[in-house]
Formats: structure tokens, C-alpha cells, sequence
């Protein structure tokens, strides 16, 4: 019994060995083979390098490109090599190639020297990409923008340095009016236009002067519409009516209660109201009485009506204030700007 589990530890260890063999043989082996790799880049990587220096770009940028594609070891050649694609590029004159390749550069840069170096390069190629455009408007005198900004006249002398890719141009001058011209640029595109501004209609020539249209307000973010100043009317007239219906119900509230301490001093019972009044002789206060209440009756009708007929305006006025809010055209509240001869007064109006 005891040789035979001697014997079976032999046989499992003649197992295990040959594994363990194997798999140290796997790691220096793998290290090898990465060390033979990575010594097969940096000869590859000075030799793109030699060329490079001997002015020999084009032979250059096919080692150095045929570098990255090869090879992702070491990180620091690899980025020399992308770096490198694109100077060869900018010495052969290839700057909308070399502006992918700094771009490309730029996707992988992770210290902020790369950064700035890579941002100086990207801004100094995009200047020499620019194009130049030469502007000449009519009339000489009129405004020119270029992507919202303005140009100055005096800038207009000489060929305007624009970015490549699409630009917009504004020419505007009261009076004329105004185009927007939209160019698609390529990369150290030569190009001379001429935009002659057509004149406006004399009526709406006349209406962009400010200084010789007449004192209105012109609105700029509210408009009074016809139905708004209906409505703003009615639900003031109704306001006014329902406060003066106060004052007749205030009055009759008085008289209600004269009537009452009239009554609390004991009356005889003939004055009472009847459908028969007694004499006056018989009944010196019958009349006052009578009075009271026809008054004290009066008042609260009239008061009563006229807090009717302010309730009905000031619906009706917002009725027509929400049916105006609702219009396709209205406009929220804003500033309305009236020019005037010596300065410009502001208010406020707007939908309510």
C-alpha cells in the first residue's frame, strides 16, 4: 500500500514539472519576443529619424507611418513617430496634411507641454491655411461684418484673412438693402467679390431714419392691438363703476340702520308700516320713517345695479385681454422706444 501512493506521488510529479517548465519558458519567451519587437521599433524609429534630418521627408514619413501602424510599443516613440508624420508633411508643404496628422497627435497628447506645443502648431498651420478675400461694396461707405463681427473700412484696402470652411458676409446701409452673401472657403482660397447694395423703397427708406420719422412708439417687444385696448378699457370702466356702486350701498346701510333705532324707541303700534299710513298729527315720525325707507330702498337698487353693470365690464375686459394673449402675433411684455428730436424715452407695455 505504501509504494503504490509512493509511486502515484512519482507519476504526479513528473506532471507537474514539464506545466511549470512550460509556462516559464511561455513568460521569457513572451518577454523575449517583446523586447526583440520593441528594439525592431527604435532602430525603425531612428532610421525615420536619420532621413528625416537628411531632408529625405517623403522616405521619412513612410517609415515613421509604417512605424505606427507596426508597432504600439514604446508610447514615447509612438508619439514621436505621430508627431513627426506630420512635420514631414509641413516640410513637404502639405499643411491640410499635416494639420490631420497634428490633429491626430493632438486626440492623444496627455502632458500639458504636449498640449501647448501641439495648440501652437495647430494655430500657426490654420493661419497659413487661411484665405484671402478681397471685398469691394457699394456704396464705399457701407457696413461690413464678417461671421457678426465688424470689419472697418479702412481694412477693406487689402485682402480680408478669413478661415477656411463657411463664412458669412453682411453689407448693410440705411437706406439700401441689406444682403448676406454665405461662402464655402478652401484652404488658401484667393477670392475678390463685389456687393452692390440695391436702394430701399423711399417709404421704407424714409421709416429707417429715426431723426425724420414721426414722434411714435415703436415697439419692441409688445404690441397695443385694438382688442388689448378694448379690453384694457372696459375692465377699467368697470372697475370705476363697481367702486362707485359703494358709495349708494354705504348709504343705505346707514339709512337701514336709522330705520332700525327709529323702530328700538318703542313707536306706537299705528306707526308701524302698513299699507295705510295714519295721520301725520297722529304720527309726527311717519313721514321721516317713510322717507327712510324709500331712500334706504333706492339706494341699495341703484347701488346693487351699478355693482352689476362694473362686474359685467370688468369680465368682458378680460375676456378680450385673454382672446388678445391668445393671438398668433402677440408679444410678450417688452420696451416700447420713442425717438423724439433730442433723446429717446422708454416705457413698458406688453400683453398682460
Amino acid at each position: 500500500m505504501l509504494s503504490l501512493e509512493t509511486s502515484r506521488g512519482h507519476v504526479t510529479g513528473r506532471k507537474t514539472i514539464p506545466v511549470l517548465l512550460f509556462l516559464v519558458l511561455t513568460l521569457v519567451g513572451g518577454h523575449a519576443q517583446a523586447d526583440r519587437l520593441e528594439a525592431a521599433a527604435l532602430r525603425m524609429g531612428k532610421a525615420a529619424e536619420d532621413l528625416f534630418l537628411a531632408g529625405r521627408h517623403r522616405q521619412a514619413l513612410n517609415l515613421f507611418e509604417k512605424l505606427v501602424r507596426r508597432f504600439n510599443r514604446p508610447p514615447e516613440l509612438i508619439d514621436a513617430a505621430r508627431w513627426n508624420i506630420g512635420r514631414c508633411h509641413e516640410e513637404m508643404g502639405n499643411d491640410e496634411q499635416a494639420l490631420i496628422a497634428f490633429i491626430e497627435y493632438a486626440k492623444r497628447a496627455e502632458l500639458d507641454d504636449q498640449r501647448t506645443d501641439i495648440f501652437d502648431k495647430l494655430r500657426s498651420i490654420r493661419e497659413r491655411l487661411r484665405a484671402s478675400v478681397v471685398v469691394r461694396v457699394l456704396p464705399e461707405d457701407a457696413e461690413v461684418l464678417v461671421d457678426g463681427e465688424p470689419v472697418a473700412v479702412a481694412d477693406l484696402a487689402e485682402p480680408l484673412r478669413m478661415g477656411f470652411g463657411r463664412r458669412v458676409i453682411t453689407v448693410s446701409r440705411r437706406g439700401f438693402l441689406s444682403q448676406e452673401l454665405l461662402l464655402e472657403l478652401a484652404p488658401k482660397e484667393v477670392r475678390s467679390l463685389t456687393i452692390a447694395l440695391v436702394e430701399a423703397p423711399q417709404a421704407e427708406s424714409a421709416a429707417t431714419d429715426p431723426r425724420e420719422a414721426p414722434v411714435v412708439a415703436q415697439s419692441v417687444g409688445g404690441d397695443w392691438s385694438r382688442m388689448k385696448i378694448a379690453g384694457v378699457a372696459t375692465l377699467s370702466v368697470g372697475g370705476l363703476v363697481a367702486v362707485a356702486g359703494i358709495v349708494p350701498l354705504v348709504l343705505a346701510y346707514q339709512d337701514s340702520n336709522a330705520i332700525r333705532d327709529m323702530k328700538s324707541r318703542g313707536l306706537p303700534s299705528s306707526c308701524e308700516l302698513s299699507g295705510t299710513a295714519p295721520p301725520a298729527s297722529a304720527c309726527p315720525y311717519m313721514t321721516d320713517l317713510k322717507e327712510k325707507s324709500l331712500r334706504q330702498r333706492m339706494r341699495s337698487r341703484v347701488g346693487y345695479a351699478l355693482e352689476g353693470v362694473g362686474a359685467a365690464a370688468s369680465i368682458a375686459g378680460a375676456v378680450l385681454l385673454v382672446l388678445d394673449s391668445r393671438r398668433p402675433d402677440a408679444r410678450q411684455v417688452g420696451a416700447n422706444v420713442i425717438p423724439v428730436r433730442h433723446g429717446i424715452v422708454a416705457g413698458i407695455s406688453g400683453v398682460f
